[in-house]
């Protein structure tokens, strides 16, 4: 989602470039520099979701292989996962429309492993 405080900022930052540029240009210009300005606020959104989901898959993966240890302790027995089972991120993780996002956007490309 755009907050209103991001479409603030990104409609001062495209009223302050038209303002440099000339009267023909200024139109179609701005225009298009609003898009590109929420085309990326878009893509970053769907870094950060696909991020977020990247932690939960962490975290169930890191308590599975703690609990499959050789010689488990305690507390690699009794491993936090609250956020793995979180309602709001498993349905996240279903929805299509955002598996969409990820094909198109690819954001597993910008992540450093």
């Amino acid at each position: 989602m755009i907050s209103r405080r991001n479409i603030r900022v990104k409609v001062m930052q495209t009223i302050y470039t038209s303002l440099t540029l000339d009267e023909e240009q200024k139109k179609d210009k701005a225009q298009k520099r609003l898009h590109e300005h929420f085309e990326q606020s878009k893509i970053l959104l769907v870094y950060l979701l696909y991020f977020l989901a990247e932690v939960v898959r962490y975290a169930a993966t890191d308590a599975r292989q703690k609990a499959a240890k050789h010689l488990p302790t305690a507390e690699d027995l009794n491993t936090n996962t609250k956020i793995a089972g979180n309602l709001i991120l498993v349905k996240l993780q279903q929805d299509e429309a955002l598996a969409k996002q990820y094909k198109d956007n690819k954001p597993e490309l910008i992540i450093d492993k």
